[in-house]
């Protein structure tokens, strides 16, 4: 039994051991970090060719573009829309693998993004890569509904 116990611990070890370290985002240090905080929807989403660097093949990524209605400025210049460039897999995703964006059931959701400037354009506070840290998902209501 003392055998098998310590089988077991060393097992968990070391599929643990295989873990991509991510850093820790709390509001704060969302919230410093960003140049746009905004409550938002999704009106769509297209494909683009952009890729995906620095992590892996490019060609397991594939590049969209969200065109996201502002009902809330929090942090940044006021606006009515943004685009947001994001990436998701192409096929499957990776054990260990990026914390993409996933608008779901946009329809169904509004969302609190954390973004930041990148030249002139706004990408997620936390990077592409690990960019679902950054787009918090709020439960859609009929009294909260961005006009």
């Amino acid at each position: 039994m003392k055998r098998f116990l310590t089988m077991l611990i060393l097992a968990a070890m070391a599929v643990t051991a295989e873990a991509r370290l991510i850093s820790l985002w709390p509001y704060s240090k969302l919230a410093q970090e960003s140049d746009f905080i905004a409550v938002v929807e999704v009106v769509s989403i297209t494909k683009t060719v952009d890729h995906l660097t620095g992590h892996r093949n490019p060609e397991l990524y594939q590049g969209k573009s969200a065109r996201l209605k502002v009902a809330w400025v929090i942090k940044g210049e006021p606006t009515t829309e943004v685009q947001l460039p994001f990436f998701t897999y192409s096929s499957m995703g990776e054990p260990n693998g990026a914390l993409f964006i996933s608008f779901n059931e946009p329809d169904k959701h509004q969302y609190l993004v954390f973004l930041k400037l990148e030249g002139d354009t706004l990408i997620p506070v936390t990077g592409h890569y690990d960019a679902s840290i950054s787009v918090k998902v709020l439960q859609q209501d009929a009294f909260s509904r961005i006009e």
